[in-house]
């Protein structure tokens, strides 16, 4: 016997099955124990309401192959995608208290938007908010703020020295100050960044936001075969040993000087705000390649004269194959590195930095969120500017 009734004199426990139809309770997210089998239609475009909504559509554990749901195709994606959004959001939260040691102060909200009609909550709460878009294809990306918790820099250097003691297919680079390896698998890459602990979950350099755009970059065919290059400076003060290809190695440190002015007794911010020395990008480059690179560089030119080194951003755009982007990794040297008013530790391993040119994208979908605005120098944006930036070795 089946029984339409009312949701306010509904009755489970009388040992009929009963149907359930309802509005707004439902809306407010009441779960109903015992529920198995639900038809929803009901809409919102609102993320925090269809958050609500969706709180009734649990069960009890041991019961998951008994439930139901049927709906329309599009809150099927609607849903996926606030799960998503919410997702992310817990992911922020466990890295920053797991992994990078942040506190509640240092989080910046932001919330993955949707690409079509969702939104995140009213306009009357959204005041303050501004869409970012986060895309790094064709871009120069460079780590140069770090933590001076030795525990962090330890963890990166061992993590370092493990990446590359499983590295292969090294080759000659057209400069002698690195170790370049080729045809690495993005898989790989993103092992290495899993790794890695940074300063906090929002920056444009952040670990995990780039594996997010490789793990999407990869389903388009694109950022597959990575080139690795760990950069050695020739006749370094202090040395680091490295295991390549089954041999022992020492890697030479490099001095980046830290900024006085955004550096202080927990961070090593670097001046400004480079760690790769102009030319550095172009260390995997053929002498063919890097004489084309020269060639577009100084047809493009504005200024007389000609280019003392390739243009990055032609370089990413023009010339670099959308599968093969070039990690660049820098071991910095603490002693020298490092304001001596405010040393680090005596035998402290040196800081782990990356640089990373990606090629441009076919296929690139930037991720956008919504942010207060004024968190949006949480984001890193940093212009590409190398004037007047030459190396300090």
């Amino acid at each position: 016997m089946v029984r339409v009734k009312p949701f306010d004199y509904f009755d489970h426990k009388n040992g009929n099955s009963v149907i359930a139809v309802s509005g707004i309770k439902l809306l407010r997210g009441l779960t109903l124990e015992g529920l198995s089998i639900s038809y929803y239609l009901r809409a919102s475009r609102m993320y925090d309401t269809l958050m609500q909504m969706g709180r009734w559509f649990g069960y009890r554990g041991g019961y998951v192959d008994l439930c139901r749901l049927f709906t329309s195709r599009e809150l099927n994606e609607w849903f996926c995608h606030i799960t998503q959004a919410s997702e992310e959001l817990r992911d922020e939260f466990d890295y920053m208290a797991d992994v990078a040691g942040s506190t509640p102060e240092q989080y910046a909200l932001s919330v993955r938007t949707h690409p079509g009609v969702l939104q995140i909550s009213a306009t009357n709460k959204m005041r303050s908010a501004i869409t970012v878009q986060i895309s790094w294809a064709g871009r120069l990306v460079e780590s140069y703020e770090f933590k001076k918790d030795v525990s962090v820099i330890d963890n990166n250097f061992r993590c370092t020295q493990k990446f590359f003691s499983t590295l292969s297919a090294f080759k000659e680079p057209r400069r002698n100050n690195a170790f370049v390896c080729f045809d690495i698998p993005a898989e790989q890459i993103i092992i290495f960044f899993e790794g890695i602990q940074s300063v906090e979950n929002l920056k444009k350099a952040e670990p995990r936001k780039l594996i997010q755009f490789i793990t999407t970059q990869l389903r388009n065919g694109e950022l597959s075969d990575w080139r690795v290059a760990l950069m050695s400076k020739p006749n370094a003060k202090n040395n680091s040993h490295f295991v390549i290809s089954g041999n022992t190695v020492s890697i030479g440190q490099w001095k980046r000087t830290e900024d006085d002015k955004n550096s202080n007794e927990h961070i090593y911010y670097l001046r400004k705000s480079h760690i790769i020395s102009p030319s550095d990008e172009f260390i995997d480059f053929t002498d063919e390649e890097y004489e084309k690179a020269m060639a577009l560089t100084n047809q493009h030119r504005k200024k007389d004269g000609e280019a003392m080194y390739p243009n990055g951003q032609i370089v990413r755009n023009e010339l670099r194959d959308t599968r093969k982007p070039l990690l660049l990794i820098y071991l910095l040297d603490p002693e020298e590195s490092i304001d001596p008013k405010n040393p680090m530790p005596e035998g402290t391993n040196p800081f782990v930095g990356y640089a990373i040119s990606f090629p441009k994208s076919n296929f690139n979908a930037p991720v956008s969120y919504a942010v207060n605005e004024e968190l949006l120098d949480r984001f890193d944006i940093v212009e590409e500017d190398f004037e007047d930036y030459g190396d300090e070795d």
